[in-house]
């Protein structure tokens, strides 16, 4: 299945917070993306690994910090149908987690307007977001 999305960049917190198993992204080079597995967070560096149909180089690589924040990101998908769980979560993962930083990154990679993720987020308190 065909979606669209923008990439969404983590931040330091986001990185560090990556833990075995977790699903990062990162560019094929080719205008797509591969989806690469942690395997190991020492919060210093992060070791991947991707299937057997990824090219080589990206089937077990590791990264220092500096070079995931560069690298690595999720995939935020457009809100076509209005903003979700899925947004937020991913917002959150990547390490946005104040309400601010959470509207601005998905207004940004969403396609979606400030109004409308402040309006979802105080609908759904129980995503346990502070508002400010």
């Amino acid at each position: 299945m065909f979606v669209t999305a923008n990439n969404i960049t983590f931040t330091r917190s986001g990185i560090q917070s990556l833990s075995k198993g977790d699903k990062v992204q990162i560019s094929s080079g080719m205008g797509g993306s591969y989806t690469l597995h942690v395997v190991s967070n020492t919060n210093k560096e992060i070791s991947l690994s991707g299937g057997l149909n990824l090219p080589s180089y990206f089937r077990d690589v590791s990264y220092t910090l500096d070079e995931a924040l560069s690298e690595l990101f999720l995939l935020m998908p457009k809100a076509i149908y209005g903003v979700n769980t899925r947004h937020v979560a991913l917002a959150i993962k990547a390490g946005y987690t104040t309400q601010q930083g959470i509207i601005e990154v998905i207004c940004k990679t969403a396609d979606t307007y400030a109004y409308l993720v402040k309006d979802f987020l105080t609908e759904n308190k129980s995503l346990n977001i502070k508002l400010a």
